[in-house]
Order: C-alpha cells, then structure tokens, then sequence
C-alpha cells in the first residue's frame, strides 16, 4: 500500500534521479535502503472472520450429504428404478439420483418405465459406478487395493465412466492408475490412456518414463514397451520428443 493508503498500482510512478535521491540524503556509500512491512494472509478472510475475531465460534460439522445419499442406496428405501445389467444381475437405485449423477442415463430415464437394461456395462463396474452417484467417491477396496486387478478395475470404470458422462470419476481412477504406476505396467497404462482420451494420466505415464534414465532402461527391455513401439508408433515418437 502507499503512503496515501491505496494500492501501488493506483498510483502515478514517479523516478527519481541518482543526484535528487543523493541530495534527498537517502543514499549513503552509493547504497540505498529501503524498510518495508509485508503482511502474510494465511487464510481468506470473510465478513464473518472479521467480526468474530477471539470470539467464539459454532463449530459447523463436515457434509453429510453423500452419508445420508450412501445410506439411503444401502436400505433401498424408496428405490423407484431397477437397472439390469444383461441378465445376470440387477440394481435397485432412486431415478433422481441416477439423473442428477449422470447426463447419459439421465436421457434413459426420459420415460416412465420403472425399468432400464444396460448391456454396454458389467455388473462389477456399474456396481462401482451407483457407489460413485451415491457417494461421491471410490469404494473402498478399489481406493486401497494396488494390483493388477485394480488397474484392470480402474480402467473398465474409466471407459464405463466416459460413456456415462462422469468425468469426476474418470479422473478419480486415472488418479488411482498414475499411483501404481512401475516398470512392468507403464507401458499398457500408456497405450489405455492413449486409447481413452486420458490426458493428464498420459502425461503422468511419460513423466514416470522419462524421470530416471536407469527406469527407463529396464522399461525398454519391457515385453509391454517392445509391444508398444509395434503397435503405437506414435506413441514411442512423441516419447522420443519429450525426451530430447
């Protein structure tokens, strides 16, 4: 702030000369020194901050939306859509819910049917996705787990969640995969994230690749890298850009 209260950047800039800061007696040793205050901010204040600063405060408990939503799903209470998948397996869930979550399956309940079939997805990934519309986040297992039947997991869910218009969850799972990343597996990441549009996971892939000369050795000799200069040229070429 200047001397007059209002930020620099509302002010006139003025220059002085060496001779009128040498005549001002403010340079000493042709060096001049200049004091200042700095103030760190270390949360947004708001209106209510203001006021209430060293008194005391109601103390408001997180969200418990998604809690309420999961409980709900788990009792089945109220439930107005059964969604079948092929016809092996089906889902009772709430049709609001379902709409709110998912632009696709939002379309599909247009109708009044109180039934919908979905073919494109299996029931272990779709369970996934209604514990996403509910929750809000993984479940647990898939959260925790890190083999390879996670990232078998995680990739269906990313195809399954693209179809369905739930980028959230898309992302969630890419985040799971650039984790577990390692020599044996990069490559086939690489060649999925290629393949489904995963940009941030692809990144994450090359810069794993590309962060230590020795890793990327041992990936070279990799039956997943062989496989993948064979069938993704373009791939190992941008590579080779990032890189050099």
């Amino acid at each position: 702030m200047g001397l007059d209260g209002r930020p620099f950047f509302y002010q006139w800039v003025k220059f002085m000369s060496k001779a009128e800061l040498a005549a001002s007696g403010c340079l000493k040793d042709d060096c001049l020194v200049i004091k200042c205050a700095v103030e760190v901010v270390t949360k947004e204040l708001t209106h209510d901050d203001d006021h209430q600063h060293g008194a005391a405060v109601v103390v408001v408990p997180p969200s418990d939306l998604t809690r309420d939503l999961g409980s709900l799903l788990a009792s089945g209470h109220a439930t107005d859509i059964t969604v079948e998948i092929g016809e092996a397996k089906k889902f009772r869930a709430h049709r609001c819910v379902l709409a709110a979550r998912s632009p696709v399956l939002r379309a599909l309940l247009c109708s009044k049917r109180s039934n919908i079939c979905i073919k494109d997805v299996d029931a272990a990934t779709f369970e996934i996705l209604l514990h996403y519309m509910y929750h809000d986040d993984l479940p647990m297992p898939l959260r925790n787990a890190c083999s390879k039947g996670t990232t078998d997991m995680a990739q269906r869910v990313i195809a399954a969640a693209d179809r369905y218009g739930m980028g959230r969850l898309k992302l969630m799972c890419e985040s799971k995969l650039s984790k577990i990343l390692d020599v044996d597996t990069v490559c086939s990441i690489l060649d999925f994230a290629d393949g489904n549009d995963c940009a941030q996971l692809k990144s994450c892939c090359f810069e794993y690749m590309l962060k230590d000369r020795k890793r990327l050795k041992d990936i070279a000799n990799t039956q997943g890298f062989k496989k993948l200069n064979q069938n993704c040229l373009s791939i190992a070429c941008e590579m080779l850009l990032k890189a050099l």
